[in-house]
């Protein structure tokens, strides 16, 4: 039981880092402009979002703040940062490599409490 929660751990922040490290990757290479991947399909792009996981809640102010913990080191006051988005699919609003973990684990714990039944 201990190997799975240092698993957990690492992988947790493993993501938490690379999360981080793409995110200043993108405030350094994609704030002038967007970089056409895979042409209408994929890009990257600069987006500062006040809200949550794909750009939702975006008004929901000190509440989101508190929530999403990366906001505490991008704002001017107390928790109003924005989170940094980078990625950007035709069909979904731009996201980042934090927004991709957490629908990947969502989607998981339903697969595995479905096949568990």
């Amino acid at each position: 039981m201990r190997f799975r929660y240092l698993l957990a751990g690492g992988i947790a922040l493993g993501i938490v880092v690379l999360d981080l490290f793409t995110k200043r990757l993108a405030a350094l290479n994609f704030q002038d402009g967007y970089v056409e991947v895979i042409p209408g399909i994929l890009g990257f792009t600069y987006h500062e979002n006040p809200g949550a996981a794909f750009s939702l809640f975006s008004d929901g102010g000190s509440i989101i703040g508190l929530v999403v913990a990366d906001r505490i080191f991008r704002g001017e006051g107390l928790l109003d940062g924005r989170v940094i988005d980078w990625i950007d699919l035709w069909w979904i609003p731009t996201f980042n490599v934090a927004d991709m973990a957490v629908t990947l684990a969502v989607a998981t714990l339903l697969v595995y409490a479905w096949v568990s039944r």
